[in-house]
C-alpha cells in the first residue's frame, strides 16, 4: 500500500513540474524494500545452493578395516580400574 501510494506520488509529480523535489520521499520509501531485497538475495543465495545428495557423487575404493592390539595387562588384582569415573557425572550441574 505504501509503495502504491509512493508510485502514485511519483506519477503525479512526473506529470507536473519535474524539479520541485517531490521525488525525494519516493526515494526514501523505495530504499527500504530495495535494501531488503538485496540483503535477502545476498544471504539466502537461492541461486547458489548446493544440493549435496544430487550433485555430489561419492565412491569408496580400497577401504580396509583391522584391529590392532596395543597393550595388555597381566596380574591385575582389581576387577575394575581404581580411577574409574563411571559412577560420577561431572559437568551436569544439577
Amino acid at each position: 500500500m505504501i509503495i502504491t501510494h509512493a508510485l502514485g506520488i511519483a506519477l503525479a509529480s512526473s506529470s507536473g513540474s519535474s524539479d520541485d523535489g517531490s521525488w525525494v520521499p519516493l526515494l526514501f520509501l523505495l530504499s527500504g524494500p530495495v535494501f531488503f531485497f538485496i540483503m535477502y538475495t545476498y544471504y539466502r543465495n537461492t541461486d547458489k545452493r548446493h544440493r549435496h545428495e544430487t550433485e555430489t557423487s561419492a565412491e569408496v575404493v580400497g577401504m580396509q578395516a583391522f584391529d590392532e592390539r596395543v597393550d595388555h595387562v597381566t596380574g591385575s588384582s582389581y576387577a575394575s580400574k581404581q580411577d574409574a569415573n563411571h559412577r560420577e557425572v561431572r559437568g551436569a550441574g544439577f
